[in-house]
């Protein structure tokens, strides 16, 4: 479940909205290595997060907070959390 709160431009939280909200969810960030195929240039670490758990399009109705669920299909690699 993803739950999160629609604002104004002040920072104020709206209490009455509907709409279409279209969420990508990534899974943890990993540490890819760059391989230095280049003559002179060296490996090179870094956090990328590529593996998209949930593309999709939601319906929002709020009335206070904005809740939206999905499911991650069955036999995915997950990298399970905390980060």
């Amino acid at each position: 479940m993803i739950e999160g709160e629609v604002t104004d431009n002040n920072g104020s939280i709206l209490s009455s909205l509907n709409g279409t909200v279209y969420p990508v969810v990534f899974d943890k960030p990993q540490t890819i290595t760059t391989k230095a195929n280049d003559p002179g240039s060296q490996q090179t670490s870094f956090q990328q997060q590529s593996n998209i758990l949930f593309k999709g399009k939601a319906i929002v109705a709020i009335m206070a907070n904005s809740v939206f669920l999905f499911k991650v299909p069955k036999g995915h690699q997950l990298s399970i959390w905390p980060w």
